[in-house]
């Protein structure tokens, strides 16, 4: 009769044990699903930040540029900066590791073109006639930013449940101008 009280002791330690390790593997798995979650949802975050921070300063660029349109450089200015700080408080270890270089590429990116408008204003009042010419670079620059946003887009799509919005097509013109300084006019 002590064998079987003993056995059943047995089974009821084993089954303990059996179900410590589940609850182990249990927490370990909720918080792995817990940090994927997160990480997707901060993905997004950087997609949407990385449209808005491109948006701005081509925005910005296009202002400069184009005669015609209105004068608020102060404006987009700040707004642009702004932007760009935000999205370079990002935390990237948190983001998706496919989209780590596409972020790193875009946040450098629209910083170099937002200083170089900064620089072509300074300097502008001596230089004004150049001003085109003085910002090829920075078109060029936000043309590969637009190209790794469209990279990024398609990092992101499997995670978003909506599709991330494509940018516009503005300054084309200028864009090919700037690929192209000698053809330009």
């Amino acid at each position: 009769m002590a064998n079987a009280a003993s056995g059943s002791g047995d089974n009821y330690a084993a089954i303990q044990a059996w179900a410590s390790v589940g609850a182990i593997l249990a927490g370990f798995l909720y918080v792995g699903v817990q940090r994927w979650l997160d990480s997707r949802a901060a993905g997004a975050a950087a997609g949407r930040l990385a449209r808005h921070s491109v948006d701005f300063v081509t925005e910005r660029l296009e202002a400069l540029i184009d005669p015609a349109k209105p004068i608020e450089f102060a404006l987009r200015g700040a707004r642009a900066t702004e932007m760009i700080e935000v999205f370079r408080e990002l935390e990237i270890t948190k983001l998706p590791s496919g989209t780590i270089e596409a972020i790193a590429v875009i946040r450098s990116a629209v910083h170099a073109v937002n200083s170089r408008i900064d620089e072509v204003l300074i300097d502008d009042a001596k230089r004004r006639d150049e001003r085109r010419s003085r910002l090829y670079s920075a078109g060029r620059t936000l043309e590969l930013a637009r190209h790794e946003y469209d990279e990024l887009r398609s990092k992101l799509a499997p995670w978003n449940r909506r599709a991330a919005a494509p940018l516009s097509s503005k300054m084309t013109q200028f864009m090919q101008e700037a690929a192209n300084p000698a053809r330009g006019s």
